[in-house]
């Protein structure tokens, strides 16, 4: 990030944000921490979370998914009737 970037003057949203990403390497690794880390610890001070989400769905639009039927319940793994519920016993202990 610190490569792409100009620190020493004012930077845009858009410029930050490129930066962060460029600032991970092809396997998901970063390289530069402490200027990622910072950016995302300081955004709420110039920009909300929403928006950023937004910019980031922009930029990426294919990490969000479309819309559309949802599966059958078995499908996403809970048998017929939900997920299971936790058994709660009041009470003495046994």
């Amino acid at each position: 990030m610190a490569g792409t970037l100009d620190l020493d003057k004012g930077c845009t949203v858009e410029e930050l944000l490129r930066g962060c990403i460029e600032a991970f390497d092809d396997s998901g690794k970063v390289r530069d921490p402490q200027l990622v880390r910072m950016f995302l610890m300081m955004h709420p001070w110039y920009i909300p979370s929403s928006q950023l989400a937004a910019k980031l769905l922009h930029i990426y639009p294919s990490a969000h998914p479309q819309p559309g039927p949802s599966p059958p319940a078995t499908a996403r793994g809970f048998p017929r009737g939900g997920p299971p519920v936790p058994e709660f016993r009041l009470g003495p202990a046994s």
